[in-house]
């Protein structure tokens, strides 16, 4: 029941994560550089796009350090970086301010509550339990859940919930905001699970990295809506426009 309405020219790096602008009526598009930790200079970049697939400004923020998940809160555009979280002001497309993130490996996923606060996700593939998720308020960072987080990845927020992929167990997984009380979703088995949305009918919206696109419904049912990995695709954090 997919179709492509359009695709891009092969003008990015590995293009991880896009988000729509909701004042703008544009895409942004973060180009994560695999090779970054054997470049002498950071080499990704922030591109800007149009709903209809047209590259508006392919190198809009550029000299990053493999740029990751984004979300936006009020005015700036908030990034994951390598051990950072990055701030973007959208207006000049200039970069505002950069926070180290206190023990970070691999700073992955951004989402933003309703309050302003910001959720990072930490893979740190190298120590997989040892995974975590950040929360950035009032100018700190603290660790938000660490225990039951294992290669976390893609996360979102919906109705109260943080929604993570949770991919050392295959496992999508949520936690209360308010209470930190964690719950088993729907498991995935094998793979990476990286993005994560909810459509306005209140079904959830996961992305499997090797090509595949499912819809977990609210009272459980999972169905596969997109399965590309014989064409060569990864389906990394995407966005979705009702």
């Amino acid at each position: 029941a997919t179709e492509e309405a359009w695709s891009t020219d092969d003008v990015f790096l590995t293009p991880e994560s896009v988000l729509k602008d909701p004042n703008r009526d544009l895409l942004y598009v973060t180009s994560f550089d695999t090779d970054y930790a054997s470049k002498p200079a950071p080499s990704g970049f922030i591109s800007r796009m149009s709903l209809e697939g047209e590259i508006l400004d392919l190198h809009w923020v550029d000299g990053l350090m493999a740029p990751c998940g984004m979300d936006i809160w009020r005015d700036t555009l908030f990034v994951a970086e390598r051990q950072h979280l990055l701030a973007v002001d959208l207006a000049s497309g200039t970069v505002a301010n950069r926070w180290e993130i206190p023990g970070a490996v691999f700073p992955n996923d951004v989402v933003i509550d309703d309050e302003g606060t910001v959720y990072i996700s930490d893979t740190r593939g190298q120590n997989p339990t040892d995974s975590r998720i950040y929360r950035f308020r009032g100018g700190t960072f603290d660790v938000f859940v660490n225990a039951g987080v294992e290669r976390a990845n893609g996360i979102w927020i919906h109705d109260g919930w943080l929604y993570i992929g949770n991919t050392g167990d295959g496992m999508l997984k949520r936690v209360e905001l308010d209470t930190g009380r964690m719950e088993d979703v729907i498991s995935f088995g094998a793979g990476i699970l990286d993005g994560i949305r909810v459509d306005e009918d209140g079904n959830l919206l996961v992305s499997h990295w090797f090509g595949r696109l499912y819809r977990i419904t609210p009272e459980g049912d999972l169905t596969e809506i997109l399965h590309a990995e014989s064409q060569g695709w990864n389906i990394a954090d995407f966005e979705y426009l009702p």
